[in-house]
């Protein structure tokens, strides 16, 4: 027989009809349910003074506390590892799930990362990059002559050097914007071509 779960409303419902004055057979037979189902809940009702499902303990876990400590100092210790490499490490004579073990770990308050793949740089493009930065890095205003002494010289400054950029690039950088923020988006955050 298939155990069918009463709704809230109909718990209610059955208190109310008991508290009138019916019988559990006849709460049953109305409500569609075995008159010891109704007698329980209204037990439950009158103990608990409510007919929510009372928190269950759920299944015992399969591992002790000691073992759930000696995982934290093994992630620890070796941060970067997978969980099925870590399982091995762990406990090598159980036999034992990496669901587990992630299971463990989220219990303890541990999330698990994923690693970014990021394009090898070879000393030459480190080199191209940090030319490219430092020519683009707004360096004009610092090895400005006569050199900048005061806060109203570097705003002067920096007006001069925004009037000399050319509006073709300025209109060219805040038409793109849009595919740059798309493209954003779209990677949630990581990397884009722009």
């Amino acid at each position: 027989m298939v155990r069918r779960r009463i709704s809230e409303a109909q718990r209610w419902q059955i208190i109310g009809m008991r508290s009138s004055g019916l019988s559990y057979k006849a709460i049953g037979r109305q409500m569609g349910y075995h008159y010891t189902v109704v007698s329980r809940l209204v037990r439950k009702h009158i103990q608990t003074n409510n007919v929510k499902d009372l928190p269950r303990s759920g299944r015992p876990l399969v591992t002790s506390q000691c073992e759930d400590r000696a995982l934290q100092r093994l992630i620890r210790q070796i941060p970067f590892v997978t969980s099925p490499v870590l399982k091995r490490e762990w406990l090598p004579y159980r036999q034992l799930s990496t669901r587990t073990l992630r299971n463990r770990l989220k219990s303890a308050g541990l999330k698990s990362r994923r690693v970014i793949r990021r394009p090898m740089l070879t000393d030459r493009h480190q080199q191209l990059r940090l030319a490219w930065c430092l020519a683009c890095s707004g360096r004009r205003v610092q090895a400005a002559e006569p050199p900048v002494q005061n806060l109203r010289q570097l705003e002067a400054a920096l007006h001069r050097e925004w009037r000399q950029i050319p509006q073709q690039k300025i209109r060219r950088l805040t038409g793109g914007m849009r595919r740059r923020v798309e493209a954003c988006i779209q990677s949630r955050g990581g990397f884009t071509r722009y």
